[in-house]
């Protein structure tokens, strides 16, 4: 949820938009999206697809900006925590090591080069 949340806040700023526009554009409240922004709010597939068209995503870039900052965020996070961090748990072993603030800066840092790395949104796609 926090990698989804900080590609999402991210695409909102670079389109210009406040949380509070996107909300009544999607039909949330401003509350909900800066939750959702934040990881700390489920977001269901409706919502998500709402959101994704507003900043000019489909949901397959969506997914696959999500799938490569998480690899991307476990690549870094064994690759400091070597011998303490195990695949099979990189996230906790990236939280216990990290911290809260730690990790979330790492998702955060890992989600922008991802974002500079993608292609230009696809205005007007249907999916």
């Amino acid at each position: 949820m926090r990698v989804l949340g900080a590609i999402l806040a991210q695409r909102r700023a670079t389109s210009a938009l406040s949380q509070l526009e996107l909300a009544s554009n999607v039909g949330a409240s401003q509350s909900l999206i800066s939750r959702i922004e934040r990881g700390t709010a489920p977001l269901d597939a409706f919502l998500a697809r709402k959101i994704a068209q507003m900043l000019g995503l489909t949901m397959d870039t969506l997914h696959h900006l999500v799938d490569t900052a998480l690899a991307r965020t476990a690549t870094v996070v064994l690759d400091v925590c070597a011998e303490q961090a195990h695949r099979e748990s990189w996230w906790t072993d990236a939280e216990r090591v990290g911290g809260h603030d730690g990790l979330n800066a790492l998702i955060r840092f890992t989600v922008a080069a991802v974002l500079m790395e993608s292609p230009a949104p696809e205005v007007g796609s249907r999916y």
